[in-house]
C-alpha cells in the first residue's frame, strides 16, 4: 500500500478575488464541502489498497483512483512542469443518468479530469472578506488529485484566510496572490462560473506561477471556460494542448463537447481517444496514447437498465507494459445502512497480475464505526 505525494506545479491551487475575467460553463450543482463518503483525491490520513503505483483503492469510500503524469518536463530549481490525469470513480454518480455530464467542462470524459488545482467558490468575491454565513460554504482548495482543503478565515492579519496545510490567500484591489507554504506564488486571473444563479458555483485558477528563485510559468485557458491552451515558462518550455469537437445529436437539438485530444511538448505529443455513452451525450475516455506509440486503455461498465447495476464506472484497465486490471462495484448505504443514507458506488472486487481483492463493506451504527475487510494473496485486513 503506496502514498503519493503532489509535486511543485501539481499542487497549483486556485483562489477568488475580485477578478473581472468571468467565463461561464455548464457543469455539476457540487456541494463546496463534499461528503465523506464522496472525498476524491488520496487521503493522507488513511492507508490505500495498490497493487501498481499509479492505482488507489480507499478502503473507506470504496472509490478507484488512478493518476497517471502524462506528460513531464523538468525545469529550473526543481520548476518542473508535470501534467497529472485523474480518475476518480467517486466523481461519477450513475444514479443520475449521466444528466450531469453532457457537455460542459469535461474535457477528457466521465470520471477523468485534468487542472492545475483549483478552488470552488459559491462566490468569486468572498475568499478574503469574511461575509460567509455559514462554513459549509466556505472556498474549498483542489488539488490536481482531486484532494481538497477548506480555506478558513482566522484573526491573524498576516494570515487572515489559510487551510490547514499553511496556504494563504492575500487580496488587492481586483488581484488574488496565494503563497504557497514553500513561497511559490499565483496569481489568480481566470475564473469560470458554473450553472446559474442561484446555484452558482465559481471555479477559479491561476494564470501565473512563481517560484522563489523567480522562475515563472504563464498559463493560457480558453475563453469560454477552463480547458487550458497552452503554458509557457522562462526557460523557453512550451506545452500546447488540442482539443477536438464531437457532435452529439438528441431528438431535433443537437450540441457539441469539445474533448481534450492531444497535448505537445519539447517534440513529444500524448494523443486521447474517445467513445460516446451509449444512448448518452457523454463520453468515455478509451485510449491514451504515449509519445512512443505505447498506450493506456480502458473500459467501463454499460447501463443494463436493472436498477442495481453499477453504470459508467471504471471497468477495466490495460497499462502500456500489457498488465490488465478489472474492477466489479457495489451499491452501498453508509451510515447504518438506512434507506434515507446517500447511494455509494464502491469497489468490491479488483482481479490484476493474477491475484484477486474483495472488499467487505459494513455502515457503522451506534458506537459501531465503518468496518471494510479486504481480502487479497497477502491475507485479510479490517
Amino acid at each position: 500500500m503506496k502514498k503519493k505525494k503532489i509535486t511543485l506545479l501539481q499542487a497549483i491551487l486556485l483562489v477568488s478575488g475580485l477578478l473581472s475575467n468571468h467565463t461561464v460553463a455548464l457543469a455539476d450543482d457540487v456541494a463546496l464541502i463534499p461528503d465523506y463518503y464522496n472525498e476524491a483525491g488520496i487521503s493522507d490520513i488513511r492507508q490505500d489498497v495498490s497493487s501498481y503505483s499509479n492505482e488507489f483503492i480507499d478502503p473507506f469510500t470504496g472509490s478507484l483512483q488512478w493518476h497517471n503524469t502524462d506528460l513531464s518536463i523538468p525545469g529550473n530549481g526543481g520548476f518542473d512542469l508535470k501534467l497529472l490525469r485523474s480518475y476518480n470513480s467517486a466523481l461519477v454518480s450513475p444514479s443520475d443518468q449521466l444528466g450531469s455530464f453532457n457537455g460542459g467542462n469535461k474535457p477528457l470524459g466521465v470520471g477523468w479530469q485534468m487542472h492545475m488545482g483549483k478552488v470552488i467558490s459559491k462566490s468569486d468575491a468572498k475568499v478574503c472578506s469574511n461575509t460567509i454565513v455559514s462554513t459549509i460554504d466556505n472556498p474549498v482548495l483542489e488539488l490536481p488529485d482531486g484532494s481538497s482543503q477548506i480555506f478558513s478565515f482566522t484573526n491573524d492579519s498576516n494570515a487572515r484566510v489559510m487551510t490547514g496545510k499553511r496556504w494563504k490567500a492575500e487580496c488587492s484591489g481586483a488581484q488574488t496572490t496565494i503563497y504557497a507554504p514553500d513561497g511559490t506564488k499565483y496569481l489568480m486571473g481566470k475564473v469560470v462560473k458554473s450553472n446559474p444563479d442561484p446555484k452558482a458555483v465559481y471555479s477559479l485558477y491561476p494564470t501565473l506561477i512563481t517560484d522563489k528563485n523567480g522562475n515563472y510559468a504563464d498559463i493560457a485557458y480558453e475563453s469560454n471556460g477552463p480547458r487550458m491552451t497552452q503554458i509557457t515558462t522562462n526557460d523557453g518550455r512550451v506545452v500546447n494542448f488540442g482539443y477536438t469537437d464531437y457532435t452529439v445529436s438528441s431528438g431535433n437539438v443537437s450540441y457539441k463537447v469539445n474533448l481534450l485530444s492531444s497535448i505537445s511538448a519539447a517534440g513529444k505529443t500524448v494523443s486521447y481517444s474517445y467513445s460516446q455513452v451509449p444512448d448518452r451525450g457523454a463520453f468515455y475516455l478509451s485510449k491514451v496514447t504515449r509519445p512512443d506509440g505505447s498506450s493506456w486503455n480502458y473500459g467501463y461498465h454499460p447501463n443494463n437498465g436493472s436498477g442495481t447495476d453499477t453504470p459508467y464506472l471504471l471497468k477495466q484497465v490495460t497499462t502500456p507494459f500489457g498488465g490488465a486490471f478489472n474492477y466489479t462495484y457495489t451499491r452501498f448505504r453508509p451510515i447504518g445502512g438506512t434507506s434515507s443514507a446517500a447511494l455509494s458506488y464502491v469497489v468490491s472486487n479488483k482481479t490484476a497480475n493474477g491475484g484477486s481483492w474483495n472488499f467487505s463493506y459494513t455502515p457503522g451504527s451506534g458506537s459501531n464505526y465503518d468496518k471494510t475487510v479486504v481480502s487479497g494473496p497477502s491475507g485479510t485486513t479490517t
